[in-house]
């Protein structure tokens, strides 16, 4: 583990050195190394948890430069998850402002949580259209944790990461849950 720790620190300061140029001018404000190291960062999952107005946006945006210029996905292959439309919509317009020079741009899917919940959640959904979904099942708890069944058939934590687990297996999107 500490060769592999080592490996990180290491790449993370030479993509930092680097990339300076493009992470000091991707957004309007240079960004932070915090926000830098959540761009550079390719883990399973990346959470960004911050006040208002202290960069998420930005770093979801500059993100999103970083994959496209690194090559890590193409933009069709990239969703950002916003948790309203008024965030969703300030997404596409940063990253049509800002990443303007990358091919492919408007192929870069921006959404809202509560959009995506009305769609796949039954419990969102009038009786009518929640036939047209199928539904979901849950196991015994386990150490005071429910574990939830997705549409896919996988096991998950919570209804938050079942739905967007839901979203991603009905738009044909590959995806892996989080193992223990």
């Amino acid at each position: 583990m500490a060769e592999f720790a080592a490996h990180n620190i290491e790449h993370l300061a030479a993509q930092k050195a680097k990339l300076k140029s493009f992470f000091d001018t991707v957004v309007a404000s240079p960004l932070t190394d915090e926000q830098t190291d959540a761009c550079i960062c390719m883990d399973n999952a990346v959470q960004i948890v911050a006040a208002a107005g202290s960069g998420k946006t930005s770093t979801m945006v500059a993100k999103t430069g970083y994959v496209l210029h690194e090559r890590l996905a193409k933009p069709e292959q990239i969703l950002l998850l916003a948790f309203n439309t008024e965030a969703a919509e300030e997404l596409r317009e940063r990253i049509r402002d800002r990443l303007n020079g990358f091919e492919g741009l408007e192929n870069v899917d921006c959404l809202d949580l509560p959009r995506v919940r009305l769609q796949w959640d039954p419990s969102a959904r009038s009786t009518a259209e929640q036939s047209t979904v199928p539904k979901t099942w849950s196991s015994p708890t386990t150490m005071g944790r429910e574990n939830i069944r997705t549409a896919n058939g996988d096991w998950v934590k919570s209804q938050e990461e079942r739905l967007i687990a839901d979203w991603l297996f009905f738009h044909g999107v590959g995806y892996q849950s989080e193992q223990d």
